[in-house]
């Protein structure tokens, strides 16, 4: 009762007159989000795990509620070439779990709702159909060994991300948990080409890759085969220099393979998009700890760092000064300001690791929100009109932060040049015009000092009923909310 009265009262000043209705509102409807995030991060969470028969094909499996996902290590699976939607097992013995794995369930689909993009069946075939393992394998080119398959919408960074974290147990504890040896082979596919000179730049996909495994020294990593299409190394001829890095682990009996067969194949469910991002916050603390090292921040209660992102090219923040002065003002603390294309990965990773307020534009540098520290606040802001897929929700709330999406209206929205003709388009206008989406996608915004106000009183709210140090380093104002700076929890 004495927080309740303590938090009133703290609105109270923040929110003078009739705005405190307006500020009580937002701030309830921002615990409301809190709760269901920390709900979802916090409880439900089960690791299923099957005790396997030797050979057979097992799957495990992660659900918090709303969500989950599968990793499975296929045993004597064949990819055909005739069907490149199809896998088949050809384990007599296999887990239960294998066949329902993604049997006829649709799972990437476009946001219009139309047909999906792809999908995988998963079939069995046993010897009494008169199908065995050694005759498929005698068709095929047979990969011995361990194999990984990332098989994603397209190789920019921000798409490989999400695919990557969700199979990271696959190269972290696959003899404890999925029961087969480590992978010797990550192979790399993809249903469109990326073309953009920007994003399609594989040094951060690269970086992650090797870090996730090795940290910042040296390990013995699986071969790496890199971003490819997925029709064209799945079609007859095969390109056995995609395939095969060595004679010894790479077995061709034919000449025209009808397959590609695996002693062990490893995959999870293709990404939408790369949106099905899937990381629990202690794979993350573990990630970031691999990545820094000795830099990861330790200081878990530590009041709160704030950081404000700006794009070196489009989605600018135009009032990115105002924006400084209020927050530093409000704060009475300096702020970072960040543009993620002038850092390396590792810096990326080591600046959002030091935020415990990260606003930032839409964007492809918004794929560093996978590593922002549990009970952190990401704010995203949006220009007007353009489609808004919340792409990086997920990755928020999978390393345990708390997201708040902000449209920024039009009439704050500055287009870029040849735009100018859509700037009074109502969003229906605008959504009738091929260009025109794509005009508001790049506009700079100018964010409302008077909504940036309600949402940090929202950011304050969320970390006081989270029992985290507000943001803030006036120590009376935490005395007056009833806000413990050095919680124990």
């Amino acid at each position: 009762m004495q927080s309740t009265r303590s938090f009133t009262s703290f609105l109270r000043k923040k929110c003078p007159g009739r705005k405190f209705n307006l500020c009580f509102l937002m701030c309830a409807l921002s615990l409301l989000l809190a709760s269901m995030t920390t709900g979802a991060v916090k409880t439900g969470v089960s690791l299923t795990y099957e005790e396997m028969r030797e050979p057979s094909s097992s799957c495990l499996s992660l659900s918090i509620p709303g969500n989950s996902k599968k990793i499975c290590a296929l045993k004597f699976a064949c990819w055909t070439l005739s069907q490149p939607d199809e896998i088949v097992v050809y384990d007599e013995n296999p887990d239960g779990d294998v066949l329902g794995f993604y049997s006829q369930e649709k799972i990437a689909k476009l946001w219009d709702g139309s047909q999906p993009l792809w999908w995988w069946n998963i079939t069995l075939k046993s010897g009494a159909a008169g199908s065995t393992w050694s005759a498929a394998k005698a068709r095929s080119l047979y990969l011995s060994g361990t194999s990984v398959v990332h098989h994603m919408y397209q190789s920019a960074f921000q798409h490989f991300v999400p695919d990557f974290l969700n199979l990271l147990p696959a190269y972290w504890s696959t003899e404890s948990l999925l029961k087969v040896p480590p992978p010797s082979r990550s192979i790399f596919l993809t249903e469109e080409r990326c073309e953009d000179p920007i994003v399609c730049n594989d040094t951060y996909s690269t970086e992650l890759y090797k870090m996730s495994l090795c940290g910042s020294g040296e390990c013995l990593m699986p071969v790496t085969y890199p971003f490819s299409l997925k029709s064209r190394v799945l079609s007859p001829p095969l390109d056995l220099q995609y395939w095969c890095h060595d004679t010894a682990s790479c077995f061709l009996n034919r000449g025209s393979p009808e397959s590609v067969c695996f002693e062990t194949l490893i995959l999870s469910p293709p990404t939408t998009y790369g949106s099905n991002w899937f990381f629990q916050p202690d794979d993350r603390d573990t990630l970031v700890n691999k990545i820094l090292g000795a830099d990861a921040r330790k200081d878990e209660n530590a009041a709160c760092r704030i950081c404000v992102v700006q794009r070196a090219a489009s989605r600018r923040i135009l009032n990115l000064p105002e924006v400084l002065v209020k927050l530093e003002n409000r704060y009475d603390q300096g702020v970072k300001v960040i543009t993620f294309e002038t850092l390396t990965f590792k810096e990326q990773v080591r600046a959002v690791d030091n935020c415990d307020l990260l606003l930032a534009p839409h964007g492809g540098g918004m794929t560093n929100t996978a590593f922002v520290r549990r009970h952190s606040t990401v704010i995203e802001f949006f220009p007007a009109w353009y489609f808004h897929m919340y792409f990086y929700e997920n990755a928020v709330l999978s390393a345990g932060a708390s997201y708040l999406p902000v449209v920024i209206p039009p009439e704050h929205v500055s287009l870029t040049p040849g735009c100018g003709q859509y700037g009074n388009f109502s969003q229906k206008q605008c959504a009738g015009v091929a260009k025109c989406p794509d005009c508001f996608k790049h506009a700079s915004m100018t964010v409302d000092i008077v909504l940036l106000e309600g949402l940090l009183n929202s950011v304050d709210a969320i970390r006081f009923f989270d029992h985290r140090a507000v943001c803030a380093a006036d120590p009376a104002r935490d005395v007056a909310v009833g806000v413990d700076i050095n919680p124990v929890r």
